[in-house]
């Protein structure tokens, strides 16, 4: 806290509760806000105290007026599903910075901008320590080696004020788009509350987190919260996996705009799949559009991918980007840090490995029905965090 603040207490109306609101004035806030079920302006003590009903919605009305309203400055995507936010993210973003749009990036991998990384409070992420393992071969950094000072995102989204304040970090650094990774839980809990989002990307859905949102009723609800968000058909865009079974959910939350679909099985789909062939180290896909096809050879594999990839074309096409730069972008992108991982070291090594982060069964199944295909044999190795037992 410095001189000029306004601290947001996070207690109720409650005098023995205000110890860290009279510290906070101590070293020079302002004002102080409260929640509670009164609301108004009073003076306790030569601390001024607001009340409001929702501290944390106050706080991110705030959060945009303070920051210039970054995002409503910028391209921004979201992007909501179970699987494959990560990818498609990756994607969306190797395509719009190749029709030169420089391009944030929001996901649980990172925070950047270009080849810079951020921090949660939007700077620039300085390496604390040497990484080991950055010049090996097929390692990517930050993510396949554990290191001491290692780069991590503490959350996929963090709360609505360091949101706002990223979004701005990336604004002043010349970003012109951003794509950010929308979990239900970050969506439920109003982390992208006052976001102006000009694209929403609907992946796939299938039961998860279920121990905090109670039921797949609620989930999809939680989902749905960022379509709920597009109002304007001019300016806005929703693009739905027209396969999922939940997709006519999805059409319904996006009713308000217009809808690109894309999908593999629906040949009705806006953007769908022509041909498609598989190997262990690049896939190549005759893509049809609504305005021509186009040819695409991906790095990356398995029909999960393809879906990924359909919903990066769909979301390029919703800005009218040029087939040509979609498919550039496309190729562009190598590998997409533990989602689908290929690592190759070369002719001395005598079997494939592949790098996921499929953390559940459902994910687990998609992934291993995905590069069966040729194998002899697949070992499946799984490894989690967990409290040391005591001896």
């Amino acid at each position: 806290v410095v001189a000029g603040d306004i601290f947001f207490c996070e207690v109720h109306q409650d005098q023995d509760d205000l110890e860290p609101a009279v510290r906070a004035v101590e070293k020079g806030a302002v004002a102080v806000v409260v929640q509670s079920d009164e609301q108004g302006v009073l003076c306790c003590e030569d601390m001024p105290l607001i009340y409001v009903k929702d501290i944390h919605d106050c706080e991110a009305r705030l959060a945009v007026v303070f920051y210039r309203n970054p995002s409503g400055r910028m391209l921004m995507v979201g992007v909501t599903g179970s699987s494959g936010k990560s990818t498609v993210c990756w994607l969306t973003r190797a395509v719009l910075e190749h029709c030169g749009l420089m391009t944030g990036l929001m996901s649980d991998n990172e925070y950047a901008i270009t080849d810079d990384l951020l921090d949660e409070e939007g700077d620039l992420w300085n390496e604390p320590h040497p990484h080991p393992a950055k010049e090996r071969s097929c390692s990517t950094p930050f993510h396949l080696t554990p290191y001491k000072g290692r780069y991590t995102v503490p959350d996929t989204l963090p709360d609505t004020l360091k949101v706002q304040k990223v979004l701005a970090g990336m604004f002043e650094r010349g970003a012109q788009a951003c794509v950010m990774e929308c979990p239900s839980i970050a969506l439920d809990q109003h982390r992208c509350h006052y976001v102006y989002y000009a694209l929403a990307v609907f992946t796939n859905l299938t039961p998860e987190h279920l121990d905090y949102h109670g039921s797949l009723d609620d989930y999809i609800e939680a989902k749905g919260l960022l379509f709920q968000k597009l109002d304007n058909p001019e300016k806005q865009r929703a693009v739905v996996n027209i396969d999922s079974e939940y997709a006519a959910k999805f059409l319904e939350f996006a009713a308000n705009v217009p809808v690109v679909t894309y999908g593999i099985k629906d040949q009705n789909a806006d953007v769908c799949i022509e041909s498609v062939k598989y190997s262990i180290w690049e896939t190549e896909l005759l893509i049809r559009t609504p305005v021509g096809r186009m040819e695409v050879i991906s790095y990356l594999i398995g029909e999960h991918n393809v879906y990924n990839v359909l919903a990066a074309v769909a979301v390029a096409l919703s800005v009218n980007a040029p087939l040509e730069k979609i498919a550039a972008g496309l190729e562009s992108v190598e590998n997409v840090p533990g989602r689908t991982q290929v690592v190759d070291t070369g002719s001395q090594q005598l079997f494939s490995v592949v790098v996921d982060n499929a953390h559940t069964p459902q994910a687990l199944t998609r992934l291993l029905d995905n590069i069966r295909w040729g194998a002899q044999s697949l070992i499946c190795s799984c490894g989690w965090i967990c409290a040391r037992l005591s001896p």
